[in-house]
């Protein structure tokens, strides 16, 4: 059985850098926030008694949160960005009063920015632990993990401004056979039928587009197990998504993989086509974000010239 299990979603709002009615989303031409990760990206406890200690020792684990944040036409500028968490989902700005904890704040610029956080102490204005009130917040009371807000605020000098969301889940093993999520990697690239290495830059020429298609990773999708709402284990099977991005033309399409409400999936191969205005030969760089549908993500890098 093939199913998604949607705890990971990305909220993008700027001042000025929204995408126009015309613009392609897989085209990176401004301020904007592609991915977000924590590794691990579940971290469970092997009781689930929120008086034991192995508990509390459990959540005080910390996380490497990782951001990828591209901005083309900044000339390499800094800004200003905090790391808050909250105790609503549907806070996606982290913003409510008295609910919310600033974690990490500092100046950044484009590229990938790597914060070692400890959500699982956290605690709210009012002394609450942050955990406890996002359980509270929670319609099914924790039933199959706790998920805490993260969300990454970016703020420049011109007044641009991104919130980002992120959801990191905390569980227990409520069945032996459960076991924590782990990172989904993409195992690689391909272009028209070819290996694509991560230092290759690989030539394009003309303008009839190029074929890219990761390499194969339906072997790395995990299986696991979710409590159902009766409270009996549920064996679920991951099915990646995958987000295509690059620095000039357009992909075919922004998403491919993952699975709909009728069980279906696409096919993952994506086609590149440069734009119709460009004359003269370009670099261009292109970003594949990986999500497994269950809160794990991460991303990969390749850079290619285009000659017309």
């Amino acid at each position: 059985m093939r199913a998604q299990l949607a705890l990971i979603f990305l909220l993008l709002v700027t001042a000025s850098a929204c995408l126009g009615p015309q613009e392609d989303p897989t085209n990176i031409n401004d301020l904007r926030v592609i991915g977000m990760a924590f590794d691990p990206p579940e971290i469970m406890s092997p009781v689930c008694s929120v008086q034991s200690p192995i508990t509390a020792f459990t959540f005080a684990r910390p996380v490497t949160f990782s951001a990828l944040i591209l901005d083309p036409a900044g000339e390499g500028r800094t800004f200003d960005y905090e790391i808050k968490a909250c105790a609503s989902t549907g806070d996606r700005t982290c913003n409510n009063d008295n609910d919310y904890t600033i974690i990490k704040v500092g100046k950044t610029s484009a590229g990938e920015l790597k914060e070692t956080l400890t959500l699982g102490t956290q605690f709210l204005p009012d002394n609450s632990p942050l955990l406890q009130a996002v359980v509270e917040q929670d319609r099914y009371q924790g039933l199959g993990g706790i998920r805490i807000p993260v969300v990454l605020h970016l703020k420049t000098d011109t007044g641009e401004e991104i919130y980002a969301q992120k959801l990191m889940v905390f569980s227990c093993r409520l069945y032996p056979q459960m076991v924590a999520n782990k990172v989904p990697v993409l195992p690689g690239m391909t272009t028209e039928g070819q290996t694509w290495e991560a230092n290759d830059v690989r030539e394009f020429n003309g303008r009839s587009g190029v074929d890219l298609l990761p390499t194969d990773f339906t072997d790395l999708q995990e299986s696991y197990i979710v409590p159902s709402l009766s409270l009996k284990p549920l064996e679920l099977t991951e099915s990646w998504k995958v987000s295509w991005y690059a620095s000039v033309g357009t992909m075919g399409g922004l998403d491919t993989g993952g699975t709909d409400f009728s069980g279906g999936s696409s096919a993952h191969r994506n086609k590149w086509s440069p734009d119709s205005t460009l004359t003269e030969p370009t670099d261009v760089n292109f970003w594949f974000v990986v999500r497994d549908g269950r809160g794990g993500s991460s991303w990969i890098t390749r850079r290619a010239h285009w000659t017309p």
